[in-house]
């Protein structure tokens, strides 16, 4: 899985870590925008049950705002020690868990859902780049919505 690195940073320490990735073309799988309000679909659901395993397998990391969002997510994961397993490697886990369920849920044993470009971290170095992130993620719906754009619902 490729993705993005940030230069320098030594992943297995502490860091405020915005994760965003993303569904093979772009695939309207995870939830649908309801009047700025996320309504998740059956791969969001268990997209969001994948994400919250990382805190309880690895205690190191706090999990804050998330927004799941058609066809991508976003999400804060907060390293307070130095942590068991890198980002990439929970990144992995998620992916992997969501596209297990769905093959066997939809009797798809070649069902692709991940952008093969992998997934993105955006380290944040201070506190006001972490609430600027916050921000951005709760806002995401809203924002999605405010653009009337009647395309957003899985077809």
């Amino acid at each position: 899985m490729g993705h993005v690195r940030v230069r320098g940073h030594d992943y297995h320490a502490k860091g405020y870590y915005f994760i965003t990735f993303c569904t093979l073309n772009r695939w309207r799988c995870l939830s649908c925008i309801v009047n700025g309000q996320v309504m998740l679909q059956q791969a969001g659901e268990l997209l969001m049950e994948a994400w919250r395993k990382i805190a309880e397998e690895d205690p190191a990391y706090e999990l804050g705002v998330t927004a799941v969002m058609p066809e991508h997510f976003h999400g804060l994961a907060i390293a307070r020690t130095p942590p068991k397993y890198v980002i990439g490697t929970h990144v992995s886990r998620i992916e992997g868990r969501v596209l297990h369920a769905m093959r066997k849920q939809l009797g798809n044993p070649e069902l692709k859902i991940w952008d093969e470009d992998g997934f993105y971290d955006y380290l944040s170095l201070d506190m006001k780049m972490l609430k600027a992130f916050e921000h951005y993620i709760r806002d995401n719906p809203a924002r999605r919505w405010a653009r009337l754009d009647t395309d957003w619902f899985p077809g």
